[in-house]
């Protein structure tokens, strides 16, 4: 609602899409490791929504890298002495 608010679209291109589903199918959390992949790429998007008033923001697969690090699995507690 908030970009919509500020006349703000977002669009996404094929690839972007087939690398959220990517790194959120590596995640093995299912949906809400791709909320939080999407909540992540379109964050600097809600926080500059004022100054990008009218404009079109395009998510590719470069952005997409640059945000979002590369994917580390949760540190299993059973195995967490492992871990120093």
């Amino acid at each position: 609602m908030l970009l919509k608010n500020y006349g703000v679209k977002v669009e996404f291109t094929p690839l972007a899409l087939d690398l959220i589903a990517d790194k959120a199918f590596e995640s093995k959390t299912g949906a809400r490791s791709l909320r939080k992949i999407v909540d992540e790429v379109l964050n600097p998007t809600f926080k500059n929504a004022d100054r990008l008033s009218g404009e079109t923001v395009i998510i590719t697969p470069e952005l997409i890298e640059l945000l979002i690090p590369k994917f580390s699995p949760p540190i299993n507690e059973s195995l967490s002495h492992l871990y120093i």
